[in-house]
C-alpha cells in the first residue's frame, strides 16, 4: 500500500445523522439506524455520499449525511459542523477492517513531510465505490492538518480526574515496549471493545504505580475504564483508580518530542512551590491512548512516527 495524499481546502459542512460527538457511540450500531431513517433528512447536499465523523480525544462517532446549513434535524438525530480548513485526503482501498493501515501510513507520510493532525476532526466519505469487506472497495479519508512546527510548544495543565474502575492486564516495562502490546491483545481478547461495561469509549489507559517514579519503573497495567467489574475473566485484574488532581501534558509528535514532554512535566513538578507527585502506595499515574482513528497499542513501538497520548499524574500539596 502506498499513500500519496492530496491537500484540499474545505469549507464548513453541516452533517446530520445518528450518533453524537461527546457521547459513547458504537459505529457499527449507528450506520444501520441511519440507513433506516435516511429519508427523514431533508435538504441533503449529495445523495450519493454518507459521512462518518470522529473528533480527536473526544468520545463519540456520527454516521450521517451532508445537508444545507438551514436544514432541520429530525427527532432523535444530531448535527455536527465539520470545520473549514486544510485537510489531507487519502483513498482507502480494500476491506473496511483494514482502515487503520491506511490511517497509519497517512500519518507517517504527514510526519515525514512536516505536517501533523490538527486537534479537531477527521472524517470518511463513502459513495458508490464503497463495498464493505470487498477487496475492490474504496472510500476517501480526510484529516485536518497543521504544520508540525507547533510541536515545540508544551503546555502543562492541572486536571481533576474523577475516581473510576478499570479492568486491566499487568505487564512489565521491557526495552522494545512490546509488553504493553501483548497486554492489550490479552485484555481485548477477553474484554472486547463492544463490552457494555466500558465507560470511556475509544480510549485505553496505561497505568503506572507512582511509587515507582523514584526508582526504575518495572510494573505497568494496560486497561479499559468500566462502569462495573461484573464477571472478571482469568488473567484480568480489577483496579480502583483514585484519580484526583493531576498534572497533565499532551504528547503529539515524534519520539524526541515525547521525551521532551516527559522532561517538561517532571521539571514542572521539581519547580512547583505548591505541588509534588503523589508517590503514596496504590496511587496510579495514567497515560490515555486514543483508539481512533489509530490505536498505538496495536502498532510496534519502533514503527510509530507520531506519538499521541495524554499524561495524567496525580499530585498533592507539598508539606509545609
Amino acid at each position: 500500500m502506498s499513500i500519496a495524499p492530496r491537500f484540499v481546502q474545505h469549507s464548513e459542512r453541516k452533517i446530520v445523522g445518528i450518533g453524537r460527538i461527546g457521547e459513547p457511540v458504537n459505529p457499527g450500531a449507528a450506520w444501520p439506524v441511519l440507513f433506516k431513517r435516511i429519508d427523514e433528512v431533508v435538504d441533503r447536499v449529495n445523495h450519493k455520499q454518507t459521512i462518518g465523523i470522529m473528533k480527536r480525544d473526544v468520545l463519540g462517532y456520527m454516521a450521517g449525511v451532508e445537508t444545507e446549513p438551514s436544514s432541520e434535524i429530525p427527532e432523535g438525530m444530531h448535527s455536527f459542523t465539520i470545520p473549514a480548513g486544510q485537510y489531507a485526503a487519502a483513498v482507502h482501498r480494500g476491506p473496511i477492517s483494514r482502515i487503520n493501515e491506511t490511517f497509519v501510513e497517512l500519518m507517517s507520510w504527514l510526519g515525514a513531510n512536516q505536517y501533523e493532525q490538527f486537534d479537531i476532526v477527521c472524517f470518511e466519505v463513502y459513495d458508490e465505490r464503497y463495498k464493505g469487506e470487498d477487496c475492490e472497495s474504496e472510500f476517501d479519508m480526510f484529516v485536518q492538518i497543521k504544520p508540525a512546527s507547533v510541536q515545540g510548544t508544551i503546555e502543562i495543565d492541572l486536571v481533576e480526574v474523577q475516581p473510576f474502575k478499570a479492568l486491566a492486564v499487568r505487564t512489565g516495562l521491557i526495552p522494545d515496549k512490546s509488553g504493553t502490546r501483548v497486554a492489550w491483545n490479552k485484555l481485548t481478547s477477553q474484554i472486547p471493545l463492544e463490552d457494555s461495561r466500558l465507560s470511556d469509549g475509544p480510549l485505553a489507559y496505561v497505568f503506572i504505580p507512582q511509587s515507582q517514579w523514584s526508582k526504575e519503573v518495572e510494573t505497568l497495567w494496560v486497561g479499559l475504564a468500566v462502569r462495573e467489574f461484573g464477571n472478571v475473566p482469568d488473567g484480568i485484574e480489577t483496579l480502583e483508580v483514585s484519580g484526583g488532581l493531576c498534572v497533565s501534558a499532551r504528547v503529539l509528535g515524534n519520539e524526541d518530542h515525547m521525551w521532551k514532554v516527559y522532561d517538561a512535566i517532571f521539571a514542572w513538578l521539581e519547580q512547583s512551590p505548591d505541588y509534588e507527585i503523589d508517590t503514596r502506595e496504590g496511587v496510579l499515574g495514567m497515560e490515555t491512548v486514543p483508539l481512533e482513528p489509530s490505536n498505538a497499542l496495536t502498532i510496534p513501538y519502533s514503527e510509530i512516527n507520531t506519538f499521541d497520548f495524554t499524561m495524567l499524574y496525580p499530585i498533592r500539596k507539598k508539606e509545609e
